[in-house]
């Protein structure tokens, strides 16, 4: 008769390891390390974003103290990307970082500065300097259009004051600028009458409502 109680308390016993082993595997870990320039002086308000590989989604956003640290706790163990992000300052990624559980990792970051470049523009059919040019002059360069994500001409208008886009369907994109738009004052009458137009480099691409949908792909700026 006591033979089965022994069997049932030894099953038990076991079931009882088991959890333990799974609930010891599930223990949070942290990630936690410091955002500093690279002269080594901290980087307050730093955006760190960690990101879990496996599934996709952001498990932390947060920000650097005034000291330039930064930590995340809570974390299930995996694989991590994190990612320091801080205005006047190039983006950093960490991919492939590990989070044992009920351990921490420290992540470090050094990152380096923007170095703000002199836009060239060639609107006057010269080659100038923003600041120089003696017009209102708006030029958004590769780097800023990918920065915003823009992908054709409409996220440019997004981003640029005194700018719109009006898509009347394919190939017929009427754009305006201050209010004067790239189409016909009077229909009725022959001829176009535009204020407005768009080019590729030298090339008048527009016709009155006709403006080719034109995606982003290796332009250097847009000049507004």
């Amino acid at each position: 008769m006591l033979q089965p109680r022994i069997g049932v308390r030894a099953v038990l016993a076991a079931l009882i390891t088991l959890l333990a082993s799974v609930t010891l595997a599930q223990t949070p870990g942290t990630i936690t390390g410091a955002v500093r320039d690279p002269a080594g002086a901290p980087i307050a308000g730093a955006t760190v974003t960690i990101t879990s590989q496996e599934t996709g989604l952001t498990a932390r956003a947060l920000r650097t103290s005034a000291d330039g640290v930064y930590e995340a706790s809570g974390l299930a163990p995996g694989l991590y990307s994190v990612t320091a992000d801080m205005t006047g300052f190039h983006r950093a990624i960490q991919r492939n970082r590990s989070v044992a559980s009920g351990a921490t990792l420290t992540v470090n970051f050094t990152l380096e500065v923007r170095v703000t470049e002199e836009v060239k523009v060639t609107a006057m059919k010269r080659e100038e300097t923003v600041t120089s040019t003696p017009i209102s002059v708006s030029a958004p360069t590769e780097e800023v259009l990918r920065d915003r994500g823009a992908q054709d001409i409409e996220d440019v208008a997004a981003n640029v004051p005194n700018f719109s886009v009006q898509n009347l369907g394919p190939g017929q994109t009427q754009v305006a600028i201050r209010g004067i738009s790239s189409g016909q004052i009077v229909r009725d009458q022959p001829g176009v009458k535009e204020e407005v137009g768009s080019y590729l480099d030298e090339s008048v691409i527009s016709l009155s409502l006709f403006t080719p949908d034109l995606d982003l792909f290796d332009v250097n700026r847009v000049e507004v």
